[in-house]
């Protein structure tokens, strides 16, 4: 109890500093990456869920989601795109 009435009581002492001495504040330029198009939804003809055109998989005549055509899709992770 002691450690959580110090937490607090040090919180709330950081409100009562100087904003300037713990932030800096500056302009900078910053490059925006182009939107990212989006596509049309196309069903799966196994689940029947709705899935962005660019990650269906064709299997023959069917139009199918990752998980259900078997296969194992790219994942980002914290160590990238997996």
């Amino acid at each position: 109890m002691k450690f959580k009435k110090l937490g607090i009581k040090k919180a709330f002492a950081t409100l009562t500093l100087d904003f300037d001495k713990l932030f800096r504040v500056e302009e900078v330029d910053v490059a925006i990456p182009p939107y990212a198009p989006s596509h049309e939804s196309v069903i799966c003809k196994n689940c029947g869920e709705p899935i962005m055109a660019s990650r269906i998989i064709e299997a023959g005549e069917k139009k199918l989601c990752i998980p259900c055509s078997g296969q194992v899709g790219k994942m980002l992770t914290g160590d990238g795109i997996v």
